[in-house]
């Protein structure tokens, strides 16, 4: 089989969308496909142009990609991101093409615009109101996925909200869990840790910033004790700008981790794990403070969304800094109920695995071009 993979991110993997992107590409080639991946710096349009990236890419998956199909003649052209509507309308016009259409979702685009919706908010990395031309982008957005033939998620709330609205049969939607390296599964569950809440991930607004700044002082000046840690925030993060200096202390940052192994180490430290997400399509960095023994607090989106609430995972509504504080007390005050949920969240990542998946989605993709010919 001859794949065209057309993503919106960047193919790095240590990227969370690069990671699956590239992790997918090769597991395929490892079955004998032959797969061509071109990231946004090929799919682009003007890429020096600061506004209206999304538009530029739209426009630059159809146009900068049109001759290479023409030329390589792929038998499936898997998409990744939204902005494949241009290219996908245009191209399922053909009805005589010879090749299959994916849309392989990281987050499907219209769920998160519903998502902000609902909960009143704005999907910026601030949280203030988004620009004229990004604020009209939903219509043509949904093409993505109902001009292509089928679509891939990555969480069972994403293609649950995929059936729902109708964008493909369901036999044409596959639910794929985002998995971990392989050397995050089979760690130990150990119950004595360091008493550190954690938080892995970029600090953006989407990712519950104001979720965490409104519920972590409190907790902190109660349980002085107990420490919170949070990685991945960038060498500008300044937690004096985002916290009361009273708690300054009980809060350490380290800016970037690059290697897996320190990465497990500091999990490996933590006892509660936090996911206060808006809006999120899995949460990788949850999954993988699971697999290394910590005790998950969750909004309700992406992974945590399926997980059993007081069992794998404590379950909290999004955008509620009060629940969230409420949560991660009850784990502290409660060591047997820390040490429950962790050993439960464990045993259930353990089933996150590349070879899984691939063979999953390579029998999906295999069926999709044989009902093609």
């Amino acid at each position: 089989m001859k794949i065209l993979t057309i993503a919106n991110s960047p193919l790095v993997e240590t990227q969370g969308a690069g990671y699956v992107v590239c992790n997918f590409a090769r597991g395929l080639r490892s079955r004998g496909h032959e797969v061509v991946c071109r990231g946004p710096e090929q799919n682009i349009i003007l890429p020096r142009l600061k506004k209206a990236k999304i538009w530029r890419q739209a426009l630059g998956m159809y146009f900068l990609n049109a001759t290479l199909i023409r030329r390589y003649q792929p038998d499936l052209i898997e998409f990744y991101g939204g902005e494949a509507w241009f290219a996908a309308s245009l191209l399922a016009r053909d009805r005589q093409r010879p090749y299959v259409l994916v849309q392989h979702s990281n987050g499907i685009e219209p769920r998160v615009l519903d998502v902000y919706r609902q909960q009143g908010l704005h999907r910026s990395l601030d949280g203030r109101p988004t620009k004229w031309y990004q604020r009209i982008l939903r219509p043509p957005v949904r093409r993505a996925f109902t001009k292509v033939d089928a679509i891939v998620t990555v969480s069972e709330v994403e293609a649950r909200y995929a059936r729902n609205m109708g964008y493909q049969p369901a036999d044409r939607i596959l639910a794929l869990e985002n998995a971990l390296p392989d050397s995050f599964l089979g760690q130990p569950c150990r119950p004595e840790r360091e008493k550190i809440i954690g938080y892995c991930g970029s600090w953006l607004y989407n990712k519950g910033t104001a979720v965490m700044t409104g519920a972590l002082p409190a907790v902190l000046r109660h349980h002085r004790d107990w420490t919170f840690q949070i990685i991945g925030a960038g060498a500008a993060f300044d937690a004096a700008r985002w916290f009361p200096a009273d708690v300054l202390p009980q809060i350490s940052t380290i800016s970037r981790i690059e290697s897996k192994r320190e990465l497990q180490a500091a999990y490996a430290r933590w006892s509660v794990a936090l996911l206060p997400s808006i809006y999120e399509s899995f949460g990788l960095a949850p999954a993988e403070a699971m697999a290394s023994g910590a005790a998950l607090v969750a909004a309700e989106v992406g992974l945590a969304a399926d997980l059993q609430n007081g069992v794998e995972a404590m379950i909290v509504p999004v955008n509620a800094p009060g629940a969230l504080a409420e949560m991660i007390v009850t784990l502290i005050k409660n060591d047997a109920l820390r040490a429950a949920v962790a050993m439960a969240g464990h045993a259930r990542v353990q089933s996150l695995r590349w070879d899984d998946n691939i063979t999953k989605l390579n029998e999906f993709y295999g069926r999709l071009v044989t009902g093609k010919k």
